[in-house]
């Protein structure tokens, strides 16, 4: 997505209408921690978004 339509804030809720995609596990591998999370990209950042809650984790700038 272009735009996120929701804050990119770590520990802000993404709304349920938001697609997201379970981490792959080459990148839980790298990104230590994150096991069982998903993501969703917005621009050029990876959004790491925890599956129990739905609340932003991580932002990782300029990923693409």
């Amino acid at each position: 997505m272009d735009r996120p339509n929701f804050e990119m804030m770590v520990g802000i809720s993404v709304p349920q209408q938001t697609e997201t995609a379970d981490l792959p596990a080459e990148a839980t591998q790298v990104l230590n921690g994150f096991w069982g999370d998903q993501y969703l990209l917005a621009g050029k950042d990876l959004i790491i978004v925890d599956q129990h809650s739905r609340r932003v984790a991580a932002i990782i700038a300029n990923v693409r």
